[in-house]
């Protein structure tokens, strides 16, 4: 059985986990006391950069730390590497830059 599960608590929308333990969501629940909720809407041209490279990268590095095999990590990696190279609209999987060739083969 999973340790994970939904959360079916009254937390609003927003860009986390949507699994919460209930130690977790009693440690949210103390933070609206002294954090406010910001919420905006996205449109084409929003700047979300930054905040979508910080989710990718720490969900990146809870799935590969989830793994104990050395073997079963790179394979995170290289799953996570083609996917992102599928979302490249000028490459399949491989780049140059400049005297440097990278490759997921």
């Amino acid at each position: 059985m999973s340790i994970w599960r939904r959360s079916h608590s009254q937390l609003p929308p927003g860009i986390y986990d949507e699994i919460v333990s209930d130690a977790l969501e009693a440690k949210l629940a103390a933070l609206k006391t002294t954090h406010a909720v910001d919420t905006h809407e996205v449109t084409r041209d929003s700047e979300v950069d930054e905040q979508l490279v910080t989710l990718v990268r720490d969900a990146a590095r809870v799935a590969i730390g989830a793994k104990t095999s050395a073997l079963d990590k790179i394979a995170v990696a290289r799953s996570l590497l083609a996917r992102s190279a599928k979302a490249r609209p000028s490459c399949a999987t491989s780049c140059s830059a400049g005297s440097r060739r990278w490759s997921l083969g």
